[in-house]
């Protein structure tokens, strides 16, 4: 746990626009390379701010082979443009991936959605829609996650959770008669 100071030197290219701040920043190391030796990340981070998830979910039952929309709301909250945002959704095995847009950057990913917001200004908002298929019968429980290019002063709505319920299909009715009509 050792800790340091040092000073790093930044070229800023020209035609660059937005803000440069000083700041604190955080070295982890995060691997180690046989050549290199210790890999470092280092988090760029603007200035403070507070970015928030809220997370939906419509319907909140359904049967297996229906879908549900996932409707994710991030809203800065801070007095600071929140720079480089982002939301990861790790979608449950229980659901397969229709769809991911957002009304501001691009959504990727299968298995996991990676949606890339770039900045939000104060007191903005995106919108992530997901929609995924139930593929198998209880309860599911779906979060995503908000981070950033930025230090969040309230990393406690950062996180936020849906929950639905799945049922089995529904089973055909049967006729007068009593067997079950099937429409071909």
């Amino acid at each position: 746990g050792a800790s340091g100071t040092f000073t790093v030197t930044v070229t800023v290219d020209a035609a660059a626009t937005g803000t440069i701040s000083n700041g604190n920043y955080t070295i982890e190391a995060t691997g180690v390379s046989p050549t290199l030796g210790p890999v470092v990340r280092v988090p760029l981070a603007g200035p403070p701010t507070d970015v928030a998830i809220l997370k939906t979910v419509s319907p909140g039952t359904a049967s297996i082979g229906e879908a549900f929309t996932y409707t994710l709301v991030v809203t800065n909250n801070g007095t600071e443009i929140a720079q480089g945002v982002y939301v990861t959704d790790v979608i449950p095995s229980s659901l397969q991936l229709v769809s991911a847009t957002t009304t501001q950057g691009i959504c990727t990913g299968v298995s996991t959605v990676t949606c890339q917001l770039n900045d939000i200004a104060v007191s903005g908002t995106a919108t992530v829609t997901i929609v995924a298929t139930a593929m198998a019968g209880g309860v599911i429980s779906n979060t995503a996650t908000v981070a950033g290019n930025f230090n969040d002063t309230n990393t406690a709505n950062n996180v936020a959770t849906a929950q639905s319920s799945v049922g089995a299909p529904p089973i055909p009715a049967l006729s007068t008669y009593g067997f079950a009509a099937f429409a071909i």
